[in-house]
């Protein structure tokens, strides 16, 4: 696995990932999206006791990074419990890469001894790495478990396989009442997929060049939903047709395809008199 590295814009390192060619950060700053993105609008920051936390797509650690860079300024009156799932198993190779000069330095050592499958534990947070295909590895986290899902795999074009109706029904299973689920993307269709899910689906934040992001939760007691008008537009937009994958094992090329024939249905049933 070859990676080529890129400072972006915060001066954190990122990299391009050779399988899917594409960097694992927004260049406008990989450490300020993991930080904005995902660690503060899942509102985990605000809670108390044992909170319980799914990274999906750990990549080079940034958001478990920035999470425990941020609870280790709060007392320690909270214990984070957090797992990651990462499929490409030569990731650590790239964490060498990645040299922050500050304090930061201290908690991604330990970040990097979690990546070569240590279950390490501090004194409010523990780390492991699970890896392997996310599809399958959700069958062994415990139902309604989850206080906060970051959820940063690669994008939907080049990794469609986490992006489905049915992943995130499954994700959809893991998460508590209290849950929030933070994402990048604010496509028409990834949107869809988890309201599809089940999940009630909010803006998310705009970070950097980024375009606003998605949060989704069981309960709108936690987010503001998008409204009615919204989701009556998308009814009608053939982009707004998600991804699926009923047995949680196509392939990227099968989910695309398929996409592509139910939008094609899709339109010609717009078409229809």
């Amino acid at each position: 696995m070859q990676f080529k590295t890129v400072t972006t814009e915060d001066n954190t390192i990122t990299v391009v990932d050779d399988t899917y060619n594409e960097a694992m950060h927004s260049l406008s700053g990989a450490y300020q999206e993991a930080l904005y993105m995902h660690v503060i609008p899942s509102k985990v920051l605000t809670k108390r006791g044992q909170v319980y936390v799914l990274d999906i797509g750990f990549g080079l650690g940034y958001n478990v990074l920035a999470l425990c860079v941020e609870a280790l300024k709060q007392n320690h009156t909270v214990f984070y419990a957090i797992i990651s799932l990462e499929k490409n198993t030569d990731i650590l190779s790239a964490m060498e890469y990645v040299y922050f000069h500050d304090e930061r330095d201290t908690i991604y050592d330990l970040l990097k001894r979690s990546a070569r499958g240590e279950t390490v534990i501090t004194d409010y947070f523990s780390h492991s790495v699970l890896y392997g295909d996310a599809r399958q590895l959700l069958s062994h986290l415990p139902a309604n478990y989850f206080d906060a899902v970051f959820h940063d795999p690669f994008s939907p074009a080049k990794n469609p396989e986490l992006w489905t109706v049915d992943f995130f029904k499954k994700l959809y299973s893991l998460c508590n009442d209290e849950c929030i689920v933070t994402t990048y993307s604010a496509a028409m269709h990834i949107r869809t997929a988890m309201k599809q899910a089940g999940f009630i689906v909010g803006k998310g934040p705009e970070v950097g060049r980024k375009k606003e992001g998605t949060i989704a939760t069981k309960k709108n007691i936690q987010i503001e939903p998008l409204d009615d008008s919204y989701w009556l537009y998308l009814k009608t937009n053939p982009k707004a047709v998600p991804f699926t994958d009923p047995t949680l094992c196509e392939t990227p090329e099968e989910i695309r395809k398929g996409r592509k024939l139910h939008m094609a249905a899709f339109k010609k049933g717009l078409q229809a008199p």
